[in-house]
């Protein structure tokens, strides 16, 4: 049965005798690549972490997928929160990254989405 099989907001039940805890845990986390074409300058939009790791270094807005929403969702919203920007229509994922020991928190998977804005 595919997900799209089932009602919406229902769940499948994992087998009999799975164990969770045998599978390493990572988190994900949403990145927004928004690029501005303006005067025929490509630039991009890049914020400030407040916050460890990397404290005041320049960063793509983005952040941790919250359990109860979907990637375009939480793109969406770490899009608003970061920078007060909504997000634009054609926002559109662009890939995942995964290195081990690219975040020192713990293990992070990353989607990358990615828009292009005029001015």
């Amino acid at each position: 049965m595919s997900t799209s099989d089932r009602p919406r907001g229902s769940r499948a039940r994992a087998p009999k005798g799975y164990d969770v805890r045998r599978y390493p845990s990572f988190a994900v986390t949403v990145d927004v690549v928004i690029l501005s074409i303006h005067l025929d300058q490509l630039s991009v939009l890049l914020v400030r972490r407040s916050g460890d790791p990397y404290a005041g270094h320049w960063a793509l807005p983005g952040g941790f997928k919250r359990p109860d929403e979907t990637l375009d969702q939480a793109a969406q919203r770490e899009l608003v929160e970061e920078t007060g920007m909504h997000a634009p229509d054609h926002l559109r994922q662009l890939g995942a990254y995964g290195d081990p020991g690219r975040d020192p928190r713990t293990n992070v998977v990353s989607i990358a989405y990615l828009a292009v804005v005029r001015d």
